[in-house]
Parts: structure tokens; sequence; C-alpha cells
């Protein structure tokens, strides 16, 4: 039988259970981990947050809240419920006004939210304090004033923005005005001074009223000729106008200190010497205010009342009516008023003032009915007159007063305010203006200008009396008045000779109306007329009289003609009448209301308006409609358009037109057509 080691036995053993473990820890290193759980995909809501949902300040205290918003560019704006509690800046800073509770709120991309803030006191309580003393107590003279406005002092800061009220123990003691106590007597008084102060006051607070006590303890009197002082009014001249004026008082001022006499000094709180006195009489030296200050000494300490001194010029009427002026020139005949060499210094009128330039009044208020009637006063540097004027806005004499109707900063109807040209008034044509100036140019940028569709604010809105007369000119870019405006009337006056700037072709003008104005500039309820009106083309480019005309601006009693050396617009033919969109629409119901009686020679025979944008026509009540044309086109029924004189006569022959309502003082209607009196 074979024998076996039984040590080697176990050894064998031992290594056969070592070899197994290390092999299953080997197998247990090889074995692969479990799967991990996916990451969950970014979110892209959008979320808004305030760092803090409560907090609590003091009034005056500040306190900055930080909003976060997630996925999103969007700006935060910031909001208040309760402003009068705390308000918030932009930025989110916060400020406690008032005792309270308010929500600020944060938003953004739809999303708000809200930080709730309570303001309080804290451990501090407001108080009032003087501005002009500290304590309880203060002690004046009679002739004394003391300052009882105060203001609130919190949390070591001072705040003005407390109402104050006032009560006095004894109410013939003096006297409280804008918190300023003036005494009546010696003697002493309490004051009791109640403050008001963001929501709070002296029922909720007793910090918040405050009583002092005043003493008049020492009686400070001034006399001026043995009376109290009062203010003084003198005069620069003693005689003007047969009237006399004080120039000089007696003046002897004293001084009291519990009624014994004292030295009184006099001195003057003006830099410049409006006054002179000695020991008597006070004299007028030059127009001005000024303020005397009298004043003594008593232990030391100077005591003072002052007395205001009121030097004017003196003022008369004048007695005679100054007429014939152009009041917005103010050409007044300073000499006829007041000599020879006199130099104007002011003027007002209805007590407002005038500008005064090169002894001219400038900025005269006139009426637009007619002639005016103004009362103004002038002064040279020590008299004065009222003075009555007749005349009207302007008077129009020559072919330079025909720049006031140009539409440019320059103008004196220039509006610094508003950046606006309303030129307005009465213009009164005085003569024939048959020389040509320059050209009647306006400034591009207000004549374009409009606030809202068709509404120009820049323009003529006044009243242009012709009086029958004729006027020469050559027209710019924009014609003779710009824009006509709603309230505009343009009557009586012949155009002759008009001239159209060969370079206001349509393509530089943007379809303006090159002879009498851009646009006419109207809406609903316009007063506004052009009638008995001449208007003769001689030369140029034909694009029409107008821009756009809306329906409730009346033409009437006009005749406008064009001669052959007037060319056509070198994008084709305009309108002869007008050459834009003149709102068809809104203006058929009334046509022959707005339009009555307009005659036009023209041999080219284009349409009396010819819309190049709005994709219309309208003609003359005698012209036949082109056929060939497939836009919309109607028909004025009181406008007429002939080739000459001659077809024109037989065309008012042939409608039965009434030429009565031409003006018999303009026109000359014998030979059947309304001919202007002087170009027959």
């Amino acid at each position: 039988m074979k024998k076996y080691n039984i040590k080697k036995v176990l050894l064998c053993v031992l290594l056969s259970i070592m070899m197994v473990a290390t092999l299953g820890v080997l197998c247990s290193c090889d074995e692969p981990e479990p799967p991990s759980l996916p990451t969950p995909p970014p979110t892209n809501e959008v979320t808004l947050t305030i760092n803090k949902n409560r907090t609590d300040l003091i009034i005056g205290q500040y306190e900055k809240l930080k909003a976060t918003l997630e996925n999103s560019k969007e700006n935060i704006t910031w909001s208040s419920t309760n402003p009068q509690v705390a308000t918030v800046s932009n930025t989110g800073m916060v400020t406690g006004v008032s005792v309270g509770t308010s929500k600020i709120i944060a938003r953004a991309s739809d999303l708000s939210a809200e930080c709730v803030v309570s303001v309080g006191l804290g451990n501090y309580v407001p108080e009032i304090q003087m501005e002009s003393f500290s304590g309880d107590s203060v002690s004046i003279a009679t002739v004394d004033t003391v300052n009882l406005r105060g203001e609130i002092k919190f949390n070591g800061k001072s705040y003005s923005d407390a109402y104050f009220s006032y009560q006095l123990s004894d109410a013939s003691a003096g006297e409280i005005v804008n918190g300023i106590f003036t005494p009546f007597k010696r003697g002493e008084v309490q004051i009791t001074i109640s403050a008001i102060w963001r929501g709070l006051d002296s029922n909720t607070l007793p910090t918040l009223t405050k009583t002092v006590t005043i003493n008049a303890n020492k009686n400070i009197t001034f006399f001026v000729n043995g009376s109290e002082p009062s203010d003084i009014e003198l005069y620069t001249r003693s005689n003007w106008g047969n009237k006399t004026f004080t120039v000089s008082v007696p003046f002897k001022p004293t001084a009291y200190v519990d009624g014994q006499e004292v030295e009184c000094e006099i001195s003057s709180l003006s830099t410049e010497k409006i006054v002179q006195w000695n020991t008597q009489t006070l004299s007028a030296v030059k127009k001005g205010e000024t303020t005397l200050k009298l004043s003594c000494v008593d232990g030391g300490r100077e005591y003072s009342t002052r007395i205001k001194v009121n030097v004017l010029r003196p003022v008369v009427d004048f007695g005679e009516t100054l007429t014939g002026l152009s009041l917005i020139d103010g050409n007044i005949d300073v000499e006829k008023l007041f000599g020879e060499g006199a130099v104007l210094l002011d003027a007002y009128q209805n007590g407002a003032p005038l500008e005064v330039r090169n002894n001219c009044v400038i900025g005269i208020k006139t009426q637009r009915t007619g002639l005016t009637t103004t009362e103004v006063t002038v002064y040279t540097e020590d008299v004065g007159y009222n003075v009555t004027l007749k005349g009207y806005t302007k008077i129009i004499r020559t072919k330079e007063d025909l720049k006031i109707f140009e539409v440019r900063t320059s103008s004196p109807f220039y509006n610094e305010t508003t950046d606006t040209v309303t030129i307005d008034g009465y213009f009164y044509l005085a003569n024939d203006i048959t020389e040509k100036g320059d050209t009647i140019t306006h400034s591009n940028s207000y004549v374009e200008f409009r606030t809202s569709n068709y509404e120009y604010p820049n323009g003529f809105n006044g009243v242009l009396e012709g009086n029958g007369h004729m006027i020469t000119f050559e027209s710019g870019v924009h014609g003779f008045f710009g824009n006509l405006l709603g309230n505009s009337v343009v009557r009586n006056v012949a155009f002759t000779d008009v001239t159209v700037s060969t370079s206001s072709s349509f393509e530089q003008m943007s379809g303006a109306g090159v002879v009498m104005a851009h646009e006419i500039s109207v809406r609903y309820g316009a007063t506004g007329s052009f009638e008995n009106v001449y208007v003769g083309i001689k030369t140029g480019v034909q694009i029409g009289i107008f821009g756009a005309r809306p329906a409730w601006y009346d033409i009437r009693n006009v005749v406008v003609e064009y001669s052959e050396e007037v060319r056509e617009s070198s994008r084709g033919a305009r309108g002869s009448l007008f050459c834009e969109d003149n709102y068809k629409t809104e203006r058929k119901d009334n046509e022959k209301e707005a339009l009555d009686n307009v005659f036009i020679i023209s041999s080219r025979g284009t349409p009396v308006e010819y819309s190049w944008s709005g994709g219309y026509r309208a003609y003359a009540k005698n012209q036949i409609i082109d056929d060939k044309y497939q836009g919309v086109a109607f028909q004025y029924s009181s406008v007429y358009q002939c080739a000459t004189r001659q077809e024109l006569k037989q065309t008012i022959t042939q409608y039965g037109c009434n030429l009565k309502n031409f003006n018999s003082n303009c026109w000359d209607c014998s030979s059947g057509t309304p001919v202007w009196k002087g170009l027959a």
C-alpha cells in the first residue's frame, strides 16, 4: 500500500485554494462594468428669478436686487407697485421712501419675478431741525425777522421735502409769511411748528412738532421824514408831454433804539447808481430799481431795514396815430416821436415785450382780417410814448418786399420752439411790381416736410390783398408761396410775365407745383381761397400751377394763361392746373364748390390735372377725355381750358359761364372773356 506524506498533501491543498482565489480575483477584474444612466439633455426653458423674495429697508436706505434671466438675452425691466413707498432704478436699485409695503417686480420674456419690500423707521425717529438757528429760543429786535423754515433730520440725513405749518400763541405779536416771522411789537411769543413728512405727522410722531420761543427784546425803529419807511417811486424827467413828474423827494431817515435816537446810515444795495441822496433829498439818476438800506448799531450789533426805490421813465400819449406802416418791419418814425437822433431802447405791446432792432420794433402782433390798429409803448433811455399804430402786417411795395413770402429759417415768422415757418397776417400790395427781382426760393426741407398725410406745417397762411395790382416774378423750385396752408387767402392780384426756372424740371422738383405752390395743404374745415387772380406764365417748363389740392380749398374766378414759349416737362405733360394727387375719391361731391369759374388758356391741351403716381387724370368741362387712356378719368364742372382767347370766348358763350362774379375792379369782361385791367 502506497503511503502519502500528510504535510505535502496539506501543502498542495493550500496551494490549490490560493490559486483558485487568485484566479477568481483575476476573473473578477476582467468583468465589464454595468452601463451608467444616460445624462438628461440640456433644457431651453427661459426662467427669471430675483435673489430675494422679500427684504426690509429704512426710509432713505437702498439695496441692490439682482435678477437672473436664463436662456434669454432680453433686457430686464424693473417697476414698483407703490413708488410712494419704494422706488427702483432700471438696474434694480431699491430705495425706501416712506413707511409701508411695495412689490418690486422684474420683467422679461413675458415672465416676472417679485420681491416684497417693507419700509419702516427702524430704531430712528424723524425730528424737526431749523435752518437758521439751533435750540428752542431766539432773541431779536423788533426790526428783525426770523427764518422759521425747517428740515427733517432722520438717520443722519437731512430732508427738505416736509410741509410745515405754524401757530402763534399771540396773533398780535407778529406774522409768518413763507416761513418768515416778522414781529409787530416787543415781547415774547411761542410758535408751534408742525411738520408733515412722507405720510407721517405730529399725530403719529410727537417728534414732528416743535415749539420755539421768540423774544423781541429790543425796540428798533426807523423813520423817513417822521413816518414809517415805504417804497418810493421817482421819474427820470420832471417834464414830459406837458406833464410834470417827481424826480426827487425829501429824504431824512432816523433810527431809534428803545426810543432813543441813534445815528442812521444810508447805503444802496445796487451796483448801479440809480439814485443819489444828501442830508435832505433823494433824487433819481437813471431808470431802474434799487434797494436802500437804513441801518444803526447798538451793542456792537447792526440793525437795518430796507426801502425799495423804483425810477421810472415818464410815459404820455403821443396824441397822433401813425399810419401806413408795415408792422412786421416795425419801421416807426422814431425821430417824429422823440426828435432828431433819438434811439429806441425798448417797446411793449399790451404789456408784452417787443424786440427793438436798429430803431425798429420787431414782433408787433397783427390781424389777418385787414388793417391793424394797435397801441404800443416805446421808450428811449429816459422817456416814453404810448402811440397808436395803423398798418398791415406787411405793405408790399418793392421786389425786395416779395422775399417776405419765402419759407426759410431767416424768415421773421420762423418759430424756433416748433422749428416751423408759418407766414401769417395781412399783406397789402400797394402798387404794381413789374421789375423782376431775384428768384423766389424756399428751403426745401421746410417746404417738403409734412406732419401727417397731406398736412404741411410750413408756408403761407395769411391774406395777400392785391388791390388789383400786378406782380412779375421768377419762380423757383417751389413756386411763389412754397406751400399754401388751410387758412391762406390770395385775392385780387395778377402774377404776370412769370418765368419758371428752367432748372426746375420734374426730375429735380419731384413733382412740385412750379408756379404758385408746392402744395395746397389743408384738411377738413379749411377757409382758404385763391380768387380773382390772373396767372400769366411767359417762359419755363410747364408743370402746373399747384401741387396737390384738397377739396376744401376754394379756387374761383381765376384765369391761367400759358404762352407759346412755355415747354412741357421732360417727363411728359403734367396737369395745366394741378400736377399731383388731389384726393379725387374725397373730392367728387364738392368739385363745383371748390373750383368755380377757372379758365385756362394753353395751346398744349394737357389735362387740367395729371397724376403721375395716382393713375388718373382730370379734364376741363369742355375737354374730350382721351379714349386711349386706361386709368381713372373725370371732368371738373366749372373749369374750362382752351388754346386761345378767341376759343375761350366761344366756350364761355357756349356754356353760359357767369362772368358777373369777376371783380369789376380787377377785370374787364366787356370783350366776353375776363381780362385783367392793364393787360388788355
